[in-house]
Formats: structure tokens, C-alpha cells, sequence
């Protein structure tokens, strides 16, 4: 894979970030789920795959225009704050966990510590910015909504590597038999 952002390499980010923004407006159209605002996070299935298929700046730009993006469509500026801030952590941890440690960890495990440290993050800075610090008692039953949240995105992204044809990635990366390293 090239080290560059090549024309391809774009076409297929904003591909994911579509169907990235696409899960983020599906599910706050939802009802938040156990306590407010807990979502599955769905729209991490996009960023996880862009960790693995695209690199780690491509990831970063996803993570940052998902957030901005989602939050201008929702009408939720407020929520960009902790949203943001516990995006760009936790792509960080997935970007360590992806480069130095798989795959001696799963993938699901590398979505479970994500989805984690996000619900921890967000929770932290929230409790910040609000001035709510009653809330940190919903960080237990928040880690536990990620441990579940993160094996349902790792399980999907596990899904697609597995049974979405190479061919259909490799013809946004341009990655044929004689570039790639054995």
C-alpha cells in the first residue's frame, strides 16, 4: 500500500466516511439505549476499517470529519466537544493496538478497548464541561455497553475483511499481487 493519500485511497475514505455519517444520523434518529445518550457506535465500524484498509492519518481525518460532520447534521454542537476529544483517543488506541500489537490481539479485542475508552473519555470530558460529576457513577455500566458495543463492530469488520471481495478494495488502493510485500 502506498504511504500517500492517492486520489484512490481518497475516493475510498469518503466512501467510508458517507457510510460512517450515514450509521451516526441512523442512530441518533434512535432512542438512546440503557442510559442517554449510549449508542452502539456503529458508525466505528468505518473508522476501524479505515485503520486497517487506508492507515492512520486517513483514520484521523475520518474520525475528525464524522464528528464535525454528524454533529452539524444531528444539530448536536454541543456534543462535538466530548464526541470529538473521545473520537481522536480512542482512534489513537486502535492506530497503537493495530500497529504494534495485532495480531496478537484480535480485532474484536481492539474494538472492545476503543469503544471503552471512548465511553471513558466522553463520560470524563462531559462530567468536565457540565460540572455533572454525579455522572461518573455510569462509568461502569458504560464500559460494560462498550465491551458489548466494540464485539459487535469488531465482529462486523471481521465480517467484511472476510467476505467483501479483495477486488473491491483493491480497486480503490490500487494494490495488485507485484506491490504487495509478502
Amino acid at each position: 500500500m502506498t504511504k500517500h493519500l492517492t486520489t484512490r485511497k481518497i475516493a475510498l475514505l469518503g466512501i467510508f466516511l458517507a457510510m460512517a455519517l450515514l450509521m451516526f444520523v441512523v442512530e441518533n434518529l434512535l432512542p438512546p439505549l440503557i442510559l442517554p445518550g449510549a449508542k452502539l457506535g456503529l458508525s466505528n465500524i468505518f473508522v476501524l476499517l479505515t485503520v486497517i484498509l487506508l492507515g492512520n492519518v486517513e483514520a484521523i481525518i475520518l474520525v475528525v470529519a464524522k464528528c464535525v460532520l454528524g454533529s452539524l447534521i444531528v444539530g448536536n454542537l454541543t456534543a462535538l466537544m466530548y464526541s470529538l476529544t473521545a473520537g481522536l483517543v480512542s482512534v489513537t488506541i486502535s492506530i497503537v493496538l493495530y500497529k504494534f500489537i495485532y495480531p496478537k490481539i484480535s480485532l474484536i479485542c481492539i474494538s472492545v478497548v476503543s469503544a471503552v475508552v471512548h465511553n471513558l473519555i466522553q463520560t470524563i470530558v462531559f462530567c468536565l464541561i457540565t460540572n455533572t460529576p454525579s455522572y461518573f457513577m455510569f462509568i461502569g455500566y458504560l464500559a460494560l455497553f462498550g465491551v458489548l458495543a466494540g464485539v459487535i463492530t469488531g465482529l462486523v469488520v471481521i465480517l467484511l475483511l472476510k467476505y467483501v471481495p479483495t477486488k473491491v478494495y483493491d480497486k480503490f488502493l490500487s494494490i495488485n499481487k507485484e506491490n504487495q510485500n509478502p
